[in-house]
């Protein structure tokens, strides 16, 4: 329970029973979304994450570009026009064709025009934004999210779903210098997606859901650092949240003695990823219980009233 790459799966994915295995809880939100009639589009800044992974077939894979957009594609070919002539070659497949070829055929060709699409919209003076975004690891993911906010009606998508990720979390030792330097760049990324979207018009319109793989200890170790726990607190933000509310229920007593309280202060959470999710996920237009079923798989375990609704969330 304590290995990063364990948790860190866990928590994209949402689904301990694999139910359905190899997805992620926001690739079955765009799932739903994509079976509900709405034109979608998943994006990971942050290379190929399970997190967007819907089921096959279900909604338009994620699209994963660089902190820096997208890269001209085959920008010095060995021959004039190749990207047509590519094309061509993986064009209209005979009667005999095996079908593994016809995939394959399929998925280059979507690929070459989802760039040549992203690429050239990227490319426009439209695209550009009105803030100056900090030059860190964070302020460039969202600052290609933002542009690509930006250009939704070339793309032609009526709901987005992002992935963004940073690190350096994992304070072992010295964890107050550190955790003031990544909260500096944490907050000043946020600034500046925020005082963006405000300025395209589209902050109410957006959700940023925060989310660790795990806590830390409350207990120090003998490095002036924190070791790994459970239960922690994370945030949603967005112009139609109802902000300024702490949701979830605060430990009265923090010792072992408790049925939460472990070792070092590590405590077990009484609010499950569900809670939030749950009301994200209604939000994007998932209001179905059924679909809602999907996307949460596990919410039937916990007490309807720890998970929360649409209306606990946004005004």
């Amino acid at each position: 329970l304590f290995a990063h790459n364990a948790m860190n799966r866990d928590t994209k994915r949402v689904d301990l029973y694999n139910m359905y295995g190899g997805t992620g809880v926001v690739g079955r939100i765009n799932d739903m979304l994509t079976k509900r009639g709405y034109v979608t589009g998943a994006y990971s800044i942050s290379g190929n994450d399970v997190t967007l992974a819907g089921q096959p077939g279900k909604s338009p894979a994620a699209s994963i570009l660089s902190s820096s957009g997208v890269a001209p594609f085959n920008e010095d070919p060995s021959i004039t026009d190749m990207n047509s002539k590519v094309i061509a070659v993986n064009g209209e497949m005979s009667a005999d064709s095996s079908f593994f070829g016809e995939t394959w055929s399929d998925a280059l060709a979507l690929s070459i025009s989802q760039h040549t699409t992203l690429y050239n919209a990227l490319q426009s003076p439209d695209a550009n934004t009105h803030v100056v975004f900090p030059t860190t690891s964070l302020g460039n993911q969202l600052e290609v999210v933002a542009k690509l906010i930006k250009i939704r009606n070339e793309r032609g998508t009526e709901r987005d779903l992002f992935y963004v990720r940073t690190g350096g979390f994992d304070t072992h030792s010295y964890v107050i210098p550190a955790l003031a330097a990544r909260f500096d760049e944490v907050n000043a990324a946020l600034e500046a997606f925020v005082d963006e979207l405000k300025f395209q018009g589209v902050w109410l319109n957006t959700t940023i859901v925060q989310f660790s793989e795990f806590a830390r200890t409350l207990n120090p170790n003998g490095n002036d650092g924190t070791d790994h726990a459970w239960g922690g607190q994370h945030f949603i933000a967005g112009g139609s949240v109802l902000g300024g509310k702490i949701l979830g229920t605060y430990p009265e007593d923090f010792s072992e003695s408790t049925m939460i309280g472990l070792s070092r202060g590590r405590m077990i959470p009484t609010t499950p990823w569900d809670a939030i999710l749950n009301g994200v996920a209604e939000w994007c237009g998932v209001t179905d219980q059924g679909d809602l079923g999907t996307v949460l798989p596990m919410k039937g375990n916990f007490p309807s009233e720890s998970i929360y609704n649409m209306s606990e969330i946004y005004a």
